[in-house]
């Protein structure tokens, strides 16, 4: 029988330490909760009582911080494994903690249940030593994002330096990957001839992107050629990026940067699709595209104006080809055109009369749930289609009863109604309701109903710093277990997923 994993999780943020206890417990394992602390001191009072093998602790905290508990933790139970939570303006407190002997770190902004059970999947293999077998392959951690602008050059080498690479007289490349979880499967039968030439490290960075640095002997174009890449790339079965050959330590930044933007171009490029950014052909320059799909808006405007549903779809394809068929685009610049096209649609829903069937259909939550642009591209005809037929239907379709249950529903989502409280307010049976709002609106009132207060929510985690207890009761859920179920079974996400990709979003 396999022993549990005891975990320990210490945060002053009772939500964050409920969020970690939800996830856990949504995704059985080989691991069990055992306690739980608001600061390093209450940890340490019931560290011998629980015995956790693993504690997540924060960094900042009244009373005792995470860094003096780790000292403690390492001279009374230096067998048990430390992971730290941190923010982006605690790097210099997360790298002493990784020097005190944290296992690892997870980023607060960025953290989603999968980096969680990715985590204890490592450490599970570290405890059985199967990280140690991997011949070749160092982990190694970079509390920077090295791809931004404010990350001094001096600092990111010198943090590598730190986490024991050395660029001296030596050819390097960075991969970026996109999956991070993937990596973790990495063993001596991807590198089983390069690193006889070489070395890799498996490199975690602030924004929980893994990378991969080689020192290598040669230089891009082997590696291009080379078995490698056809093993690395079957093996994750992922958005892989290259940056090419350096020498100098100088270039590092560069590097970093050019195996981002290869992975990235990998979205428009499709599945399982290997980058090198210097084989990126582009057609054309940046403010040819702009030009050309603003042509192309000033053409659908006209057409939805004239109700001309064919043509309306099909200028968006050709916007959304735009993006395929031209140079290199930027994803942010891609999400305010699709945007920009579902609103104009959207504008003439409303005034059609039928705003209250837009739920769900904008471009926010199209951006998340599509991984590539072929699915992105299909999503938006999808929609669009669906909301010119919305338009089409001629007005005052909903009787009297149903319009009425809509005015309600709009001003009372947020507080606990049902089907017969508002049969009562309109003064008709229950089940009679039941099926006139079925057969008019096309869904039940309960899904109706659920979708409105999701949407609401959506907006609160978007634009507001409200906690997550005090969203779900704004929306009309008093119970915030509950409302992450409710929440993650209809978005995919749970709410603290979803708020941290929008900041991620916004921070990147």
């Amino acid at each position: 029988m396999v022993a549990l994993l005891k975990i320990m999780i210490v945060d002053d943020e009772k939500p964050i330490r409920q969020w970690f206890r939800f996830c856990l417990e949504k995704n059985p394992g080989d691991y069990q909760i055992v306690g739980e602390a608001s600061n390093g001191q209450e940890a340490l009072n019931t560290f011998e009582k629980a015995r956790p093998d693993l504690v997540i602790t924060d960094i900042k905290m009244p009373v005792m911080d995470g860094i003096e508990l780790i000292k403690r933790l390492k001279v009374l139970a230096p067998e048990t494994d430390i992971v730290i939570l941190t923010c982006y303006t605690e790097f210099s407190l997360a790298r002493e903690a990784i020097k005190l002997g944290a296992f690892d770190f997870i980023p607060k902004v960025e953290v989603q249940d999968k980096d969680i059970l990715e985590l204890l999947e490592r450490l599970e293999r570290k405890r059985r030593g199967q990280i140690s077998k991997i011949p070749g392959l160092q982990d190694a951690f970079l509390l920077l994002d090295p791809i931004k602008d404010e990350v001094n050059q001096v600092e990111l080498v010198d943090e590598l330096k730190q986490a024991g690479i050395n660029f001296t007289c030596q050819t390097y490349a960075v991969i970026a990957v996109r999956l991070a979880q993937k990596l973790v499967e990495l063993d001596n039968s991807v590198f089983e001839q390069e690193i006889r030439e070489g070395k890799f490290f498996r490199i975690k960075s602030a924004i929980n992107q893994w990378w991969l640095l080689g020192m290598m002997s040669h230089n891009v174009n082997s590696w291009e050629t080379s078995q490698f890449v056809d093993k690395l790339q079957e093996r994750l079965d992922c958005a892989v990026g290259i940056s090419q050959s350096y020498t100098d330590p100088g270039h590092l930044q560069k590097a970093f940067r050019e195996a981002f933007g290869a992975m990235k171009h990998r979205f428009f490029q499709g599945r399982s699709r290997l980058v090198i950014l210097d084989n990126i052909e582009r057609e054309g320059e940046w403010s040819d595209l702009q030009n050309k799909i603003a042509d192309l808006k000033k053409d659908l405007l006209h057409q939805v104006n004239q109700e001309n549903g064919a043509e309306i779809l099909k200028y968006i394809a050709s916007i959304m080809d735009c993006f395929t068929n031209g140079p290199e685009a930027d994803l942010r610049y891609l999400s305010q055109v699709c945007s920009e096209i579902l609103e104009l649609l959207s504008a003439k829903v409303r005034l059609a009369g039928y705003g209250d069937q837009l739920t769900g259909m904008n471009s926010e939550s199209l951006m998340e749930q599509k991984g590539f642009f072929e699915d992105l591209r299909q999503g938006m005809l999808e929609i669009s289609e669906r909301l010119v037929k919305l338009t089409a239907v001629p007005q005052n379709k909903y009787s009297s009863i149903v319009q009425a249950t809509l005015r309600y529903i709009g001003e009372h989502y947020y507080e606990g109604i049902s089907l017969h409280e508002i049969a009562s307010n309109v003064h008709v049976n229950s089940n009679y309701l039941c099926q006139l709002f079925k057969n008019e609106t096309g869904e039940n009132f309960s899904l109706y109903l659920t979708e409105l207060r999701l949407e609401k929510a959506k907006k609160l985690l978007s634009s507001s710093d409200l906690k997550l207890y005090e969203i779900a009761e704004q929306v009309g859920y008093p119970n915030i277990s509950y409302f992450s179920r409710i929440f993650k079974k209809f978005t995919g996400k749970t709410p603290f997923d979803y708020r941290n990709t929008i900041r991620a979003t916004k921070y990147k």
